[in-house]
């Protein structure tokens, strides 16, 4: 399955500063969402933003990120 993720960083207010996306080739839906979540950290961390708050719609990757759940 070809999948294709994307990302929004918004500052406080709600107003959009950057967006991207990109297409993650062949691979499953956890691991595409986990690749846009790095994708949009790193993309925060280049432009200088030093503190964020993660929204995601894959539960599977947020709790793993909170150490919440260990995935296969």
């Amino acid at each position: 399955m070809s999948a294709a993720k994307g990302f929004i960083i918004k500052n406080n207010l709600g107003n959009r500063l950057v967006a991207g996306s990109f297409n993650s080739g062949m691979s499953s839906i956890p691991i595409a969402e986990a690749v846009a979540l790095r994708n949009s950290l790193l993309c925060a961390k280049d432009r200088g933003f030093r503190k964020v708050e993660v929204k995601g719609d894959s539960k599977l990757v947020i709790d793993a990120v909170n150490e919440d759940v260990y995935p296969p």
